[in-house]
């Protein structure tokens, strides 16, 4: 899977009101929505499709801290801490699967801030860097770690 199926190019120019015969933006748009999702994932850690992702314990820590969710699968052998939004490994390195198994899976919030980021760099072209500020609260709410 991959982000054009978390939010298939129909649904982007739906949300567009782009002509579904006018193929000539197509590419930005892909482009635009794998961007989007992916700023998505990395203002959340909500992985939004499936995949295996290897971690490995910084030097100056003595687990793995993972906040990405959902986790799908990992060896049970391995010493795990569960808290409410993050995940430890007592382990050097782990592979695990990651990430929301179907598109029908991925919260409907964080698919409308992804649409609201692309219609944002679609029609805004001077504003591309910016997040509309109704996206930037829905990923707020659904941020799982805060860096200070």
């Amino acid at each position: 899977m991959s982000y054009i199926l978390v939010i298939p190019i129909a649904t982007a120019k739906n949300h567009l009101r782009v002509d579904l015969d006018f193929t000539q933006d197509d590419a930005a748009i892909e482009r635009m929505i794998e961007s989007a999702l992916e700023l998505v994932e990395q203002n959340t850690s909500h992985i939004l499709y499936v995949r295996d992702k290897t971690y490995y314990r910084l030097v100056d820590n003595d687990r793995i801290v993972v906040f990405d969710y959902p986790i799908n699968s990992y060896d049970t052998d391995i010493t795990t801490l569960n808290y409410s939004l993050r995940k430890e490994f007592v382990a050097d390195e782990i592979t695990l699967n990651i990430g929301y198994i179907l598109p029908a899976d991925v919260p409907s919030p964080l698919i409308e801030a992804a649409l609201m980021i692309i219609d944002n760099w679609y029609y805004e072209a001077e504003n591309k860097t910016d997040i509309p500020e109704r996206a930037n609260t829905i990923l707020f709410n659904y941020k799982r770690c805060i860096v200070s």
